[in-house]
C-alpha cells in the first residue's frame, strides 16, 4: 500500500464512523420523541417499492423497482408520516438524491398521500467532528423554499437540535 491509498482508507474509514455515529443519534433523539409522545414510531433505512398509478403522467420503465428510499420513517400519532435525511455536513448537490426519493416516495409508494414532510436534518450535536461549513447556505435553501422562491419535495432543511421545537409547532 501507498500513502495515498492508506489516506484514502483512513478518510472512507473516518466517513464510516462519523455515519454510524449519526445514525446513533438520532436513533436517541427520536426515542426520546417517541417518549414525550410526539412520535408513534420510526424505522431506519426504509426502501419502497414503486407503486404504478394509471391515472399518472409518470410512467415508470417495468425495470424500476424502487420509488425511493428514505433513511428514517417517523410515524407521528395521527398516523402520518414524515420522511428524514441527514448528513453531518452539507452541500446542496448532495440533496439532489434525497429531493427525488421524497418525490417518488410521496407520489408513488405505498406512502403515497400520507407523508406530511420531509426533513433534511444536518447533525449538529457535540459529537460531530465535521461541521458544516455552509450551514448558511442550508439555511439560505430554506429561506428560499420557505418564500416559495423554489420547489423542494423536502420541506425543511434545519440543524438536528431544532427538531423537535418544529416537530411540537406542526399541526
Amino acid at each position: 500500500m501507498n500513502s495515498k491509498t492508506d489516506a484514502i482508507s483512513a478518510s472512507q474509514s473516518q466517513k464510516a464512523l462519523n455515519g454510524s455515529r449519526r445514525t446513533k443519534v438520532l436513533e436517541e433523539v427520536f426515542t426520546d420523541l417517541l417518549r414525550q409522545g410526539l412520535l408513534k414510531s420510526f424505522k431506519a433505512g426504509q426502501h419502497f417499492p414503486y407503486v404504478f398509478s394509471p391515472s399518472t403522467s409518470d410512467r415508470a420503465s417495468p425495470s424500476t423497482k424502487l420509488a425511493g428510499y428514505a433513511p428514517f420513517v417517523l410515524e407521528r400519532p395521527s398516523g402520518r408520516f414524515i420522511l428524514v435525511y441527514s448528513s453531518t455536513s452539507y452541500r446542496l448537490d448532495r440533496t439532489y438524491g434525497n429531493q427525488e426519493d421524497a418525490k417518488r416516495i410521496r407520489e408513488h409508494s405505498t406512502l403515497t398521500g400520507k407523508v406530511d414532510k420531509a426533513v433534511f436534518l444536518l447533525d449538529d450535536s457535540p459529537g460531530n467532528t465535521t461541521k458544516s461549513k455552509n450551514e448558511d447556505g442550508m439555511m439560505t435553501l430554506q429561506a428560499s423554499i420557505d418564500a416559495r422562491e423554489i420547489h423542494s419535495y423536502v420541506d425543511a432543511f434545519m440543524p438536528l437540535s431544532a427538531f423537535p421545537d418544529y416537530l411540537k409547532a406542526l399541526p
